[in-house]
């Protein structure tokens, strides 16, 4: 079923088409998916920034699967620092134009019956992120889907103004070698988070874990679309099926700012002292924790 292909820093093996990772119901696959890029673009670097982050904080028994094409695979993996990853790494080679979507949907495929954990190019991660998002969305049977909070990347997106470090490094202000590192502000975020999990209305495209339930009930995701736009009609679906989407509130990832524009995303803010204000000066009608809604219709609070 499956077929060891290249040695070097980690083991990888490649998926074939087809076959499945003989996962265990409710057990998760960490899914990276490769679009089309030059491997001469800033997107290689942010691939291999990515692999590294998620292989340095991902417990070694979790698989880790890479999906799309074969050439930025390879590249990636072999750039990887030499003794960094002491674990198996899958590979699921698709056609050189194959976009996200469709790694993403390849990933499904092989997955199955388990859960999956997507990390988008770009996405630094921390310690403990995995469990903390599986434990958000596994909270109730009714979740499809957690997102964890960001920096920089689409999804949604923390604010604190009751933290001048944070605010400064939220508003693109810290730099250098004063700027706190993401597994910094990651634990900051997980001591003060009251872990109200927020419903919202949409699956992250930068990092969400999504439940099997969900995509044995509505998916996969339309291959024509975009990612973004894919998970967000998958969100949409589930909603529509009497399924809930969630904000991991106690996770933070890290990603590049200069993305692409995407659906405004909700803003959660930290609590001071225990209270959950919002930087928008409403409530949320669903939970006491605070939320506000984008500019975007499609991101209003159920």
């Amino acid at each position: 079923m499956l077929a060891s292909y290249a040695e070097g820093p980690l083991m990888s093996i490649k998926v074939m088409a087809g076959k499945a990772l003989e996962l265990e119901r409710d057990e998760a696959v960490v899914c990276v998916p490769v679009g089309i890029a030059d491997r001469r673009t800033p997107a290689h670097e942010e691939l291999i920034a990515t692999l590294q982050s998620v292989a340095e904080h991902t417990d070694g028994s979790v698989p880790l699967l890479i999906a799309g094409s074969a050439a930025r695979i390879e590249g990636a993996l072999a750039e990887l620092p030499t003794g960094l990853l002491d674990r198996t790494v899958y590979t699921l080679e698709l056609t050189a134009d194959a976009d996200e979507t469709q790694a993403v949907n390849a990933a499904i495929s092989v997955s199955f019956p388990g859960d999956l954990a997507l990390v988008a190019t770009g996405i630094r991660v921390a310690a403990n992120w995995l469990p903390r998002l599986r434990a958000a969305a596994v909270n109730d049977s009714i979740v499809a889907s957690a997102t964890p909070l960001s920096l920089g990347a689409a999804g949604v997106e923390l604010r604190d103004d009751d933290d001048p470090e944070l605010s400064r490094v939220l508003d693109g202000d810290a730099s250098g070698a004063g700027r706190p590192s993401t597994a910094e502000l990651a634990a900051k975020v997980s001591v003060r988070s009251l872990r109200l999990r927020p419903r919202i209305a949409n699956i992250g495209p930068g990092c969400a874990y999504v439940r099997r339930s969900a995509l044995e009930l509505v998916g996969p995701l339309t291959e024509s679309l975009p990612l973004d736009v894919a998970l967000t009609g998958l969100a949409r679906d589930a909603i529509a099926a009497g399924m809930v989407h969630v904000a991991a509130d106690d996770v933070l990832v890290q990603g590049r700012r200069e993305r692409r524009a995407v659906p405004a995303a909700l803003r959660l803010q930290l609590p001071p002292h225990g209270r959950a204000t919002t930087n928008c000066g409403r409530r949320s009608r669903v939970t006491s924790a605070v939320v506000c809604a984008g500019r975007s219709a499609s991101l209003q609070l159920r």
